[in-house]
């Protein structure tokens, strides 16, 4: 198999996967967010600011459930299929005593702090939810690992539609935020339920038994990247745990209605990434410029993606605000226009880091976080008590921006590569054209101006030819293209 043939099956790959995740998943973040919007019209933004804190209060510990084995595992074992029953074994119950550990630190912490009992109560009952969730992934991997994301699709979608239903019924009932809670735990145990029963049906049964020493092998490869998701969650969590230390509940709920819909954008985008890490893990096998090239194409069709999002959404952000969460969140506009961007540059943070870990570089990448986990609460820190929650939104943008270029500039060491070519400049102007098309057009009818954004957008990119009638052949190639590597 040639080298252009190498490149359309491993980007068939990609793009397969990631459409197969990306159905699931917005219809499982569609799912949440209306969730998420049911809570802040329901209790407000005082309700929803406990809310989101209990998320993300468990969020910041329950990382230490995985300690990286389920992103190591998936690297082995897109390398060698034969090892899938002996790591889900053994990973399955090494994550489990991991969990159970992590909960219980949960509930000592939360009570070391002088929060009210419902908070309390409410960050209980999500940490026996994210405990479940822990487990449930510590077989999903498995899915990511033999490039079948659409099992992942399936549980995904699942667990939006069911939290959504619950989360309605608990409404319904009158049963306050600790329905709410318990909405959330009763959808992932039955997420849980429905991993092991697709792993044992249609992928391998895992290989169970205490391997000591294979666990050590597993602690030992697994800890750096493990160390960067703990670092990665810190400062991706710390910004809503000191908003309700230092301004309180009302402060969170407003940095939040921003951040829930720049969460959308990060999920999606991290659906790229992980579809994109075996292939980038397999193609390091065949040679650098494989690797290179695959890269190349994937960074200039994010950049495709990704500009005219963040330059749309800051001109209709007031609007956005207003139609998904109210007038009560109107302080969340500004926070929003900077959050967009976090989202947007996380994209290429992720990239880069998943880039250093296919390339055996986990050390660097696990550096790169705890700078940016040490850098973003220091920056809360000073930011948060004269700002706000805009003082959070700036300084979780300047850290995935700090993450973003920093990665990149190793992979380019690494590999000796380079990425910016006269293509990204066309790409830049095109989003600036339809940019101010759009700001022309901020105050007619939302969705409408959103279409006509997007057919401009489409139609500079042809004429400019930023999107070639090669390109559109390649991509024809990688969806019809059934080879193997």
């Amino acid at each position: 198999m040639d080298e252009k043939e190498k490149i359309i099956s491993a980007a068939g790959k990609v793009i397969r996967n990631t459409t197969a995740l990306i159905i699931g998943t917005i219809l499982n973040k569609i799912c949440s967010l209306f969730f998420f919007i049911l809570v802040a019209k329901y209790f407000g933004d005082i309700g929803f600011g406990k809310y989101s804190f209990a998320i993300s209060f468990t969020a910041l510990f329950m990382v230490l459930g995985d300690i990286g084995l389920s992103t190591f595992a998936i690297k082995e074992v897109a390398k060698n299929k034969n090892l899938a029953g002996k790591y889900l074994g053994d990973i399955a119950i090494l994550k489990t005593i991991l969990s159970f550990i992590t909960l219980g630190i949960i509930f000592i912490a939360i009570n070391l702090l002088n929060y009210p009992a419902e908070t309390r109560n409410v960050v209980y009952i999500i940490g026996i939810s994210v405990f479940f969730n822990s487990i449930s992934m510590s077989v999903r991997w498995i899915f990511q690992a033999f490039q079948k994301m659409e099992y992942e699709a399936l549980i995904n979608l699942a667990q939006g539609m069911l939290l959504l239903g619950f989360g309605l019924l608990a409404l319904y009932i009158g049963s306050g935020l600790m329905g709410l809670a318990f909405a959330h735990m009763f959808t992932n145990i039955v997420s849980f339920c429905l991993s092991f029963v697709i792993t044992n049906k249609k992928f391998v049964k895992p290989i169970l038994g205490i391997d000591w020493n294979f666990w050590k092998y597993l602690i030992k490869s697994a800890y750096p990247i493990g160390l960067m998701a703990i670092f990665s969650v810190v400062y991706l969590n710390v910004d809503t745990i000191l908003l309700s230390l230092i301004k309180g509940d009302a402060h969170v709920g407003w940095y939040n209605a921003g951040y829930k819909l720049m969460g959308v954008l990060r999920m999606i985008f991290s659906l790229f990434v992980v579809a994109l890490f075996p292939v980038m893990a397999d193609s390091y096998k065949f040679s650098k410029e494989s690797l290179e090239k695959i890269l190349r194409k994937a960074m200039q069709y994010s950049l495709l993606l990704v500009l005219p999002i963040g330059i749309a959404g800051v001109i209709l952000s007031d609007r956005i605000i207003m139609l998904i969460w109210g007038e009560a969140f109107s302080q969340a506009v500004l926070s929003l226009q900077i959050l967009i961007w976090a989202g947007i540059l996380c994209l290429f943070a992720m990239m880069g880091g998943y880039c250093l870990i296919a390339i055996d570089k986990q050390k660097i990448s696990t550096y790169i976080t705890a700078a940016a986990a040490i850098t973003n609460i220091i920056l809360n820190l000073l930011l948060i008590p004269r700002f706000s929650h805009i003082g959070a939104s700036i300084s979780i943008t300047v850290t995935e921006f700090m993450v973003a270029f920093v990665a990149f500039f190793y992979v380019c060491k690494n590999l000796k590569i380079r990425f910016f070519f006269k293509e990204d400049f066309k790409i830049l102007t095109a989003s600036l054209l339809t940019g101010g098309f759009i700001w022309y057009l901020r105050d007619y009818n939302l969705y409408l101006s959103i279409v006509l954004f997007a057919c401009l957008y489409i139609i500079i990119l042809i004429r400019s030819k930023v999107v070639t009638g090669e390109d559109l052949r390649l991509l024809k190639q990688i969806f019809s293209y059934q080879k193997p590597i």
